[in-house]
């Protein structure tokens, strides 16, 4: 139907043109709508569909190309819970691989634990570097092993499996307890980051300059990195001040010998009286 009422043509015929009359519709006036509650609501939402994602790796990039180098074998750009990366290397004719964690991982402050990474190696050549015209071989050796196994252990504590816990729907025994962000059960010693996003078998601590958590999968090599790490830094020091700040007639070992000395001497007992 037209949505305009026209009069008969008797009442403007002959009377020249006339305006038609417009119908008026009321229309119902929509509810208000509260911008603050529906801004909550949504922000609740976004934080609930991080915290409860897929537990299972998820394939972001195939690389067939490298399928040449070994039959049916692809290289896998994988993701969990939108925070831990992952590079796998599977056979191809694997369907169910969803659970099977990567060989080399990395956690939400990857960032940081690759400045790291970066900053100790350019310090590590300058060091060198500087030196090396000055510094005996077995010297320089020195500090190139013990700076070369600071990174290596640095890389290892980032790119390992720091122990995360899978999805279990039964406990085991009475010593699981059951966490209420991964909706699963967790063995005895094993907590929930916040950060990382799951349950950490022996959690230790969450570090972000190695971009992960600490736990049963690298906690070794955390060690073994704080380790080298003092040890590097002593003998770079020691190194770097000896050659550009020298006392007379002293080399390096002299100079090790004076520090092994006054070590020596802070851990020797007092004298009784």
């Amino acid at each position: 139907m037209s949505q305009f009422n026209r009069d008969p043509p008797s009442a403007t015929r002959g009377t020249g043109s006339a305006l038609p009359k417009l119908k008026i519709i009321h229309t119902p006036s929509l509810p208000s709508v509260d911008k603050s509650l529906w801004k909550a609501e949504k922000s609740y939402e976004d934080k609930r569909l991080l915290t409860h994602t897929n537990d299972e790796w998820q394939v972001l990039k195939v690389f067939d190309g490298l399928r040449c180098f070994k039959s049916h074998y692809v290289l896998e750009f994988v993701r969990l819970r939108r925070v831990h990366f992952g590079i796998r290397w599977r056979n191809g004719r694997d369907i169910d691989t969803g659970v099977v964690p990567p060989g080399c991982m990395m956690g939400p402050h990857w960032y940081l634990m690759v400045a790291t990474w970066l900053f100790f190696s350019f310090l590590m050549v300058m060091v060198n570097v500087l030196t090396i015209d000055k510094a005996r071989t077995a010297e320089i050796g020195a500090g190139v092993f013990l700076s070369g196994m600071c990174l290596i252990c640095y890389a290892l504590v980032g790119c390992t499996d720091p122990g995360i816990v899978p999805r279990i729907n039964v406990p085991l025994d009475e010593t699981f307890t059951y966490c209420d962000h991964c909706e699963s059960y967790r063995p005895e010693g094993a907590l929930h980051c916040m950060d990382c996003r799951v349950c950490i078998e022996e959690y230790d601590h969450h570090c972000p300059w190695t971009g992960k958590c600490v736990g049963k999968g690298n906690v070794h090599y955390f060690y073994a990195w704080l380790l080298f790490l003092v040890l590097a830094f002593v003998y770079e020091m020691i190194e770097f001040t000896t050659y550009f700040f020298p006392p007379d007639n002293h080399n390096l070992l002299d100079s090790l010998d004076d520090s092994m000395k006054i070590v020596h001497s802070a851990f020797k007992p007092a004298p009784r009286s």
